[in-house]
């Protein structure tokens, strides 16, 4: 019988992430617009975005970061008061 293996419910992300700390961009797609965001982290497989309102993030949308090739399809995946987490629904084009 296989045993379960014990996760720490808290953290249930894919593969661990790096801090990053640098201003990104959030395309919507249905919409047409662009909203400000910084890339608080970011893993292979999705970020964490600190933005100014919550509920205008939709949810699916292109990320850019500033300054550099990158550009990911994301799925937010959850919300807090001012971030919302993600995955990467393509892998990231750097």
């Amino acid at each position: 019988m296989k045993q379960a293996v014990q996760t720490d419910p808290s953290n249930r992300r894919g593969a661990s992430r790096a801090e990053y700390h640098t201003a990104g961009t959030i395309k919507s797609v249905v919409r047409n617009a662009e909203l400000s965001c910084v890339v608080e982290d970011l893993s292979k497989t999705g970020a964490r975005l600190q933005v100014q309102n919550v509920n205008h993030i939709p949810d699916t949308f292109v990320l850019s970061i500033t300054g550099s090739t990158f550009s990911a399809e994301c799925i937010v995946v959850w919300r807090s008061k001012s971030e919302v987490g993600v995955i990467f629904e393509t892998a990231p084009v750097y």
